[in-house]
């Protein structure tokens, strides 16, 4: 086997006769480099691709001494690396989108923002009984969760919590198709430090109308769902309503719902009616109520006859696509108060 001196001379003399006979070129050198890159090809090679090759492989067995001659050798090629021919930057992949009837929409009045439902697969099975999270909204003042399960027997019962505990507000649940369930908690999940509400869901059937017992059991899903932004609104300093003092502590509009909050001093939840809260459009027409709410300000626990006399009330009202100007009463003991809200479209 020759020893790295012969091997360093045979290769000077190759270097030479290429040089000589092919002088270096900023193309040729960018073959050579391009060639390095690729893959070995299968089939007949030309004489001037062969030498270049046999010339790199021997400088590949020699190491060190090989480099040097690589170095004198390509002294015209660029020292920069090389880049891609173009760069191509891959197109934008839209936002995944739950394909959920229009009946269940319907009846978690999301049919405004369908394309914020986002898809959920997740499936849960206790004997020949299967449940299926679909489908999920998030909002800071609501979160519907989309479920369909066969067969198609009892009464579902859902219950959420997030990072930091139970969502403790109102609710509603609702059928969509045969064998579909859109449960809504008239509540927002709690952001972590990722930015993402992270959802512990507890669905069991409790035993229905049609007597038919359910299989025992839970089914438990857990989902993490980006809550979209809410634009707040304008809203009046705290007024008197007759005896009662009001101090609006949220109003604001999210995508699928406006959402008043405000405590009612000297108010107790049972005087709080149909009546006390409607929001109408420019004609008069009330807004589909969407979930309300009156209770204590202070927990049962502390319960006292200056505390009883302190209510929260919490309305949400379907948000229409086309924006406009509405009006929201509140119609208390003494009078009633009109605030003027004006909603962008969706």
């Amino acid at each position: 086997m020759p020893r790295n001196q012969e091997l360093e001379t045979r290769l000077r003399e190759v270097a030479d006769e290429f040089d000589r006979g092919f002088p270096a070129t900023p193309q040729l050198n960018r073959m050579i480099l391009l060639r390095v890159d690729r893959q070995p090809q299968t089939g007949r090679r030309s004489g001037r691709r062969l030498v270049a090759e046999l010339a790199l492989t021997g400088l590949l067995l020699v190491g060190g001494v090989a480099l040097a001659v690589t170095m004198a050798h390509t002294r015209s090629l660029p020292t920069a690396p090389l880049q891609p021919a173009a760069s191509v930057k891959p197109s934008a992949t839209p936002a995944p989108q739950a394909s959920l009837p229009d009946e269940d929409l319907r009846a978690a009045g999301l049919t405004n923002v369908a394309a914020l439902v986002m898809p959920e697969d997740q499936q849960g099975q206790i004997g020949v009984q299967t449940i299926r999270l679909i489908g999920s909204y998030a909002d800071p003042a609501r979160t519907v969760l989309f479920f369909r399960y066969a067969p198609n027997v009892g009464t579902p019962r859902v219950r959420v919590s997030d990072a930091q505990g139970p969502l403790n507000a109102g609710g509603s649940g609702n059928g969509g198709i045969a064998g579909d369930y859109v449960t809504a908690v008239d509540a927002g999940a709690r952001v972590s430090e990722d930015g993402l509400g992270h959802l512990a869901v507890i669905f069991s059937l409790m035993r229905g109308p049609n007597a038919v017992p359910p299989p025992p059991g839970e089914w438990r899903f857990s989902l993490a769902v980006k809550l979209q932004p809410a634009t707040a609104l304008p809203a009046p300093t705290p007024f008197a309503l007759g005896k009662w003092n009001v101090t609006v502590e949220k109003l604001e509009a999210t995508p699928a719902v406006i959402h008043f909050q405000a405590m009612l001093a000297g108010a107790t939840p049972d005087a709080i009616q149909m009546s006390t809260l409607d929001l109408v459009d420019a004609s008069g027409r009330s807004l589909r109520e969407m979930g309300g709410e009156a209770r204590l300000t202070a927990p049962k626990t502390q319960s006292n006859a200056s505390t009883d006399n302190n209510t929260r009330v919490d309305y949400q009202w379907m948000r229409p696509a086309a924006g406009g100007t509405y009006q929201l009463r509140i119609q208390g003991p003494g009078g009633t108060r009109t605030i003027v809200l004006t909603v962008a479209p969706i």
